[in-house]
């Protein structure tokens, strides 16, 4: 069914455009490449300007922000200078009350108010109170929060106390997930440990965080975007490219390993062919 209203948005989205060109519209509309939301609604863009459109084309949410960007099933939205977020069902969540706002990531997102930071899950209910000031506000995961200082990174508790020491030499560094954090310096990512130890080297141009104990990183640029579209999501995507990858098992955690996906600029239809989706299907079974 998911496959159907999908496809039926598609065409919906094509029957759009070519209604302007037919009508001699001027006005530039384009659609983004992946730009479908759920299976009832999609992005579209309009004279650079954002929006949602419903089954019928009717714009649920018009065509009048800068971006409408998704992460973990939320998108903020500033109205009258004001942020608060949608689901992907185009319903308001979480008011718009706040000033500013990162991303969500690992079921949260930095938020500001009246000049402070703090951080909020999926359902708006505040988990780190909005106390916080400090340059940057990163990831909150695993019970520790990024935060910059003075170019410098390191990580606080919910109760502001230090736990890695703000002297981390990165451009950004991320939230922990199965005790790794990944840690960028330029284009390049590697991996700390609560300690804040580097013990995997900033070696790879794509990486992604642990799950379950594995995660993917290439010495090449993985079109993210394409690898989950062509295989699907989450531990399915993890386990199918362990199971092609050569894997190099570390010390330090021994129970962590971490895989590098042979030979490829990015993930491609032919590279995920019958043997990754054999892979899967018995990986599934």
């Amino acid at each position: 069914m998911y496959k159907v209203k999908a496809v039926f948005l598609i065409f919906l989205i094509v029957h759009i455009l070519m209604g302007c060109a037919s009508t001699g519209n001027t006005a530039k509309e384009t659609v983004e490449e992946y730009g479908i939301v759920s299976p009832y609604f999609a992005r579209i863009i309009r004279n650079g300007k954002w929006g949602i459109i419903d089954l019928h084309g009717n714009e649920v949410i018009p065509a009048l922000y800068d971006k409408i960007i998704f992460d973990e099933n939320r998108a903020p939205l500033k109205g009258n200078g004001k942020i608060g977020f949608i689901d992907e069902n185009c319903t308001m969540v979480i008011p718009a009350i706040y000033d500013d706002c990162t991303y969500f990531s690992h079921n949260s997102t930095a938020v500001k108010h009246n000049g402070l930071w703090g951080y909020i899950d999926r359902d708006g209910n505040v988990i780190v109170p909005i106390t916080l000031n400090y340059d940057k506000h990163g990831e909150f995961s695993e019970g520790l929060i990024a935060v910059m200082k003075d170019k410098k990174w390191g990580y606080i508790d919910a109760e502001k106390n230090i736990v890695i020491p703000l002297n981390l030499n990165y451009d950004e560094v991320y939230g922990f997930s199965n005790g790794m954090a990944r840690v960028r310096k330029k284009d390049k990512y590697g991996y700390i440990d609560g300690t804040g130890t580097e013990i995997i080297k900033i070696q790879y141009l794509s990486a992604s965080d642990f799950q379950n104990n594995v995660a993917i990183a290439a010495k090449k640029k993985i079109n993210w975007a394409e690898f989950s579209r062509r295989i699907g999501v989450g531990m399915n995507a993890y386990v199918v490219a362990s199971a092609q990858a050569s894997c190099e098992h570390r010390t330090t955690p021994p129970q962590n390993l971490i895989c590098q996906v042979p030979k490829c600029k990015c993930i491609t239809t032919k590279f995920i062919g019958k043997k990754m989706q054999k892979h899967k299907r018995s990986l599934m079974t």
